[in-house]
């Protein structure tokens, strides 16, 4: 059994000695240029290999894209120091996602390069590209020139829709002349505008901000005063939005943001007046005060005009024009009404609306004898029925309603519950029975379910 395992042994340790002799024998065998990477002050270079397979076309494909991109890797990306990514505070981690960006569309973009060579072993194909130094270097000129004639007639429409009043349109237009200078935001992109010699990405974001610094937004009012519960009306939240001169600017996308709560409805653009208005529904916060502020909505114009990520960076370090309103908070006021009867006779005091009053007043809120003082009025119906009768002891059966309206008269709550049943000698007294038991349901049941609703 020794003897086998020998020889076993030894033949495995022959053919791994003989498999280590025939793959240097490859390497041995391959081009200078497929062990070693050439350097060359005219050219830039670019290997690439794959590992064979059955796919021909698969692997010859795998070594021309890693050609490229070994290619594209030694055109370095330097940033300028006159650049629009050296003038403004841009982080280290946007400079290197900008790098990394500008190699992945120098792959996509790379023209002028030729293969030089390639070489296949019974293993790997190599592929060897290269590309002039001064090939690439005019193309690139001739690109900058493109984007730079391209930039111009974006801010040039961008100007005419300004001088039209229509901003929207102006900065959606900016943004894209910004965005047309994406691939050499890292160039200094010196060129003469209207009589200047500037540095055009540097001078577009300028402009931007020059433009938004010419818009004004007005609140109507700068303190509001709310009930907690109720709506605050589009005639409260109102705002004018303007330009230096005075004149309203239409279509000027906004967006709001609200302290106290979360807005259902977030966004709104000027009309042709200039002015803006929003709404909300309910104040449901528990905070007494709160700053409703509008600005500028930015990402609405960049989500349209590019999806470059370092344009947005750049543009979303502007200062945005804003406007606010102080909100202040306050507690509602009750008014509480009944019609309770106990077997088909008027209770003197109404069991319930007593109930009710005592409960709003221990959890804080404010109640009113006086109706037209009220923020919210409640109304209570209840009446007792006869049930049965066992052994000497009467039933009555209670079915009450709940509703809630505003001020305005407009329903905010509406519940009911029905059959509490009560126990007594008699049938008034089991009414009577059958209000204590209502009591606690109002208390533990219905009275939540309305304070759901009204806040």
């Amino acid at each position: 059994m020794m003897r086998h395992f020998i020889v076993i042994l030894s033949v495995l340790l022959l053919s791994a000695c003989s498999s280590q002799r025939d793959l240097a024998r490859l390497r041995e065998n391959r081009p200078a240029w497929a062990k070693s990477k050439p350097v060359s002050e005219a050219y830039y270079i670019g290997i690439g290999s794959a590992s064979k397979s059955m796919d021909v076309n698969r692997y010859k494909q795998i070594a021309r894209q890693k050609a490229l991109s070994n290619l594209a890797e030694e055109i370095s990306v330097n940033i300028s120091s006159s650049s629009v990514l050296q003038q403004t505070e841009i982080n280290d981690q946007l400079s290197e996602q900008y790098n990394s960006n500008i190699t992945t569309s120098s792959e996509e973009e790379l023209k002028g390069y030729e293969q030089v060579d390639s070489y296949e072993d019974e293993l790997q194909f190599f592929v060897y590209y290269r590309l002039s130094k001064s090939l690439y270097k005019k193309i690139k000129k001739e690109r900058i020139e493109k984007a730079i004639a391209q930039a111009k007639s974006e801010w040039k429409t961008s100007l005419a829709y300004k001088n039209e009043g229509k901003y929207r349109y102006a900065l959606g237009a900016s943004v894209k002349a910004l965005d047309e200078l994406k691939a050499h935001l890292n160039e200094p992109l010196k060129t003469n505008l209207n009589g200047r010699e500037v540095y055009l990405a540097n001078e577009m974001l300028s402009r931007i901000q020059v433009m938004l610094d010419n818009i004004v937004i007005i609140p109507d009012k700068t303190n509001v005063q709310v009930v907690r519960g109720s709506e605050i009306r589009s005639d409260k939240l109102s705002f004018h939005v303007k330009g230096k001169n005075g004149m309203p600017l239409k279509g000027v996308p906004v967006k709001a943001e609200f302290t106290a709560q979360t807005l259902v409805f977030d966004k709104a653009s000027s009309n042709n007046e200039g002015r803006l208005q929003f709404r909300i529904e309910k104040v449901d916060t528990k905070s007494n005060n709160g700053i409703f502020k509008i600005f500028i909505n930015m990402e609405d114009i960049l989500r349209s005009s590019t999806s470059d990520l370092t344009i947005r960076k750049l543009v979303r370090q502007l200062n945005v024009p804003s406007a606010k309103m102080n909100i202040s908070i306050e507690e509602p006021v009750f008014y509480v009404e009944s019609s309770e009867e106990n077997i088909n006779q008027p209770l003197q005091e109404g069991v319930l609306k007593n109930s009710l009053l005592d409960h709003l007043r221990s959890r804080g809120f404010k109640t009113t004898g006086a109706k037209q003082s009220a923020d919210f009025i409640v109304t209570i119906n209840a009446h007792t029925t006869k049930g049965g009768e066992m052994s000497n002891r009467y039933s009555a059966l209670l079915d009450f309603t709940l509703s809630v309206r505003d001020k305005e008269g407009n329903p905010v709550y509406s519940g009911n519950s029905r059959g509490i049943e009560g126990m007594n000698l008699d049938y008034k007294k089991a009414g009577l029975d059958a209000y204590e038991k209502a009591i606690r349901e109002l208390k533990m049941n219905t009275f939540e379910e309305m304070m759901y609703s009204v806040f």
